[in-house]
């Protein structure tokens, strides 16, 4: 599970690299980060990513980076549901699958 605040940290502090990238599961993105760190290009982008991140709505955050907790709490048409496999696996086990 992804943290908003972690994200916003990495973003500010370590923007400039891509790290929040990584953090956020844009894997691509953060490649052309550190590739491009030099131009400080990325740095820019990274401080915009961190406004973007501080000033976005924890149910939005969910909804974009937590695919497991996207139903929870949320009145949205397009919502993810999980597999019916999987919550028959929890209900079975009583356990949460890592």
């Amino acid at each position: 599970m992804k943290i908003k605040n972690t994200a916003s940290c990495l973003a500010f502090f370590l923007g400039g690299i891509g790290i929040h990238r990584f953090y956020l599961g844009k894997t691509a993105k953060g490649i052309f980060s550190l590739i491009f760190f030099w131009t400080y290009i990325p740095l820019i982008i990274g401080m915009i990513d961190f406004v973007i991140l501080i000033t976005m709505s924890e149910e939005k955050f969910n909804l974009k980076y937590n695919p497991i907790i996207r139903n929870v709490n949320s009145n949205h048409k397009n919502e993810e549901t999980i597999p019916e496999q999987l919550v028959q696996k929890w209900k079975e086990t009583k356990q949460v699958p890592i």
